[in-house]
């Protein structure tokens, strides 16, 4: 009995102690829920605008001649005369311009005359002999008719002539006569024939429009073949090579063929006068290779010499600037604007006032969006890009670029567009791709800014 009430007094406990928390869950007051008093973040944004541009490419080369080679010796002689002989107005000294087949040095030509002369001769009996042989060929043939007369008068049953009585032995020596006379003259016109050349090599000639730019040898020096005399190089049109990166490679214009051909490069040659705006010229072709070592290729232009006393000469270094093709639709942007992900950014899209609220009052309302651009190409800190399409994930027009770095949790947030402070904030101005300088000297006049965007920095 004692153990059934004490079983009774505990459950009943238990189930008060249940119907006492159901009940406090039950009354338990509400908890008020209020607005986040988070205030929208604060950024700087920069007017976008898209445009066409050119680039200008920066590199450098020195000019060198399209051509250079050494005239050797051909013959062996010893040299007679040089230019200062044969030229009045030109000698055989560095720099010394001349044309191409000019003679700039004369050998002893005396044996190679008399060799001449030999060979002439021997070429003259040769063809004594064929005109002999081809004689003699004739007077056989006319013996052997009159054999075969003779033996039709004279013969004796069936009986053939012997090859004696046809005379085939003279005959067969009268041909064989005639062949080595022909055989003879073609020798000694070959003699003949390099006789002549030897005797027109004793004069060295310029194998084109030239600069003497070596000489080896003097009045009575003995050569032999192969001997180096002179090192010369073409004249004008030059070339200079172009190092450019396999980005800026990638700028170029090409034509229906692929081939990097006719963009335009300005020179200038560090030379002239500071205001000196250099002179034009063009991509004439390209190198088949990229370079190993610097990971570049090799583009080549032709320099002109400009005027006798130009400065621009072989061996001159350049500076030069290669354009590139025309690209539309571009901007450029610094690298703090881009997202984590690649070809994105961060834009802030202006809000449209609600119902009640005054346009003319308050901070500039809206959102971050991450949008697509594509990448043209990378000049120092600029970056330019490419707009896409809306439907792409392009901007739209009125978008501004973000320039204040925000956590990846802000995007899609309420934005506020800040007036910034002047003295920490002092990025590097990149105004629609043009002049680079400091928020503080900026003139704004040179800025467009919406009527909400007065603050904005550039």
């Amino acid at each position: 009995m004692k153990r059934f009430v004490k079983f009774f007094l505990g459950m009943a406990l238990l189930a008060a102690g249940v119907a006492v928390t159901l009940l406090l869950v039950a009354k338990k007051p509400e908890a008020k829920k209020e607005p986040d008093a988070r205030p929208p973040a604060l950024v700087d944004v920069v007017p976008l605008k898209f445009q066409s541009k050119v680039f200008q490419m920066p590199s450098q080369g020195i000019v060198d001649a399209k051509r250079r080679t050494v005239v050797s010796a051909e013959v062996a002689g010893r040299v007679e005369k040089v230019a200062d002989d044969l030229h009045s107005d030109r000698t055989l000294d560095l720099g010394q311009r001349f044309q191409k087949d000019e003679v700039i040095l004369q050998l002893e030509d005396s044996d190679y005359q008399a060799a001449l002369k030999a060979a002439e001769l021997t070429l003259e009996q040769a063809r004594e002999s064929l005109a002999q042989a081809e004689l003699t060929l004739a007077t056989e043939e006319a013996k052997r008719d009159q054999a075969e007369i003779d033996w039709e008068k004279f013969k004796r049953g069936g009986e053939k002539p012997s090859p004696l009585t046809l005379r085939e032995p003279q005959l067969k020596s009268a041909r064989a006569a005639i062949d080595s006379a022909e055989a003879a003259i073609a020798s000694a016109e070959s003699a003949v024939e390099k006789a002549m050349k030897d005797l027109e090599r004793t004069k060295i000639t310029m194998p084109f429009d030239g600069v003497l730019s070596r000489v080896d040898v003097e009045v009575g020096a003995y050569l032999s073949p192969g001997t180096p005399i002179v090192e010369v190089f073409s004249t004008s049109p030059w070339e200079v090579r172009l190092p450019l990166s396999l980005e800026e490679f990638g700028l170029l214009r090409r034509d229906e063929k692929g081939s990097v051909v006719g963009a335009e490069v300005t020179f200038l040659d560090g030379l002239q006068d500071s205001d000196s705006e250099g002179w034009k010229s063009r991509i004439v072709r390209t190198e088949g290779e990229v370079d190993r070592r610097t990971r570049s290729i090799y583009v080549v232009a032709e320099v002109e010499e400009n005027g006798t006393d130009s400065l621009v000469k072989p061996g001159v270094f350049l500076e030069a600037e290669v354009q590139s093709k025309e690209f539309s639709d571009v901007a450029v942007i610094p690298f703090r604007s881009f997202t984590d992900q690649e070809n994105e950014v961060l834009v802030f899209r202006k809000k449209e006032p609600e119902a009640g609220e005054d346009a003319e009052k308050g901070p500039v309302m809206g959102e971050l969006l991450t949008r697509k651009v594509e990448h043209v190409v990378t000049r120092g800190q600029e970056v330019w890009v490419k707009n896409l399409p809306e439907e792409e994930g392009g901007m739209q027009e009125g978008d501004f670029l973000l320039w204040t770095q925000l956590p990846k949790d802000s995007r899609g947030g309420q934005t506020e567009l800040g007036e910034g402070d002047e003295n920490e904030w002092k990025p590097t101005l990149f105004q629609l791709g043009e002049i680079k300088t400091d928020w503080r000297g900026v003139d704004e006049s040179e800025v467009e800014m919406d009527r909400d965007l007065s603050q904005t920095k550039p």
